[in-house]
């Protein structure tokens, strides 16, 4: 499975008139926009990389809506991207979420999290939450790249 677009992202005013989702790399790499949908609405597009794009380097792919991306609709109507970049923006809260309880856990203990009053020992501690913090970062990386950690 690929994965997202690498480094500092930034939203960009583009040409005074287009908002681009960019990172700087080797120039502005573009991660997503929007187009224009109707007379009143949007829709995001998205840069599809190809197989042999490398990707780290060079904005090489083409930019394309979402309506064209996504999985068959179901018959519902709904249907679902299944892109790096998609993917990483929709878990951006579960990983702050994740990066929230690691922190508060460390600090200000959280249900889930080991219990230093608990504990049978402050270096059984430290290993306790070094622990439960690594299955906390690797769940939220597994949902952010769709792949096991």
């Amino acid at each position: 499975m690929s994965r997202s677009t690498p480094g500092l992202w930034q939203w960009r005013v583009v040409d005074g008139s287009r908002v681009m989702l960019g990172t700087e790399g080797r120039g502005f790499i573009f991660v997503m926009g929007f187009k224009r949908l109707g007379m009143q609405s949007a829709q995001p597009i998205f840069q599809v990389h190809g197989d042999d794009c490398d990707q780290a380097c060079h904005g090489c792919g083409r930019m394309t809506p979402a309506m064209e991306l996504a999985a068959p609709f179901d018959h519902n109507g709904v249907g679902f991207l299944d892109l790096p970049d998609a993917r990483l923006i929709a878990v951006a809260p579960d990983l702050l979420e994740a990066l929230e309880a690691i922190a508060g856990g460390m600090i200000d203990g959280k249900p889930d999290a080991p219990d230093i009053a608990k504990a049978e020992s402050p270096l059984k501690f430290a290993s306790d939450i070094w622990g439960w913090s690594q299955d906390v970062a690797r769940a939220a990386i597994q949902k952010a790249t769709g792949e096991p950690t």
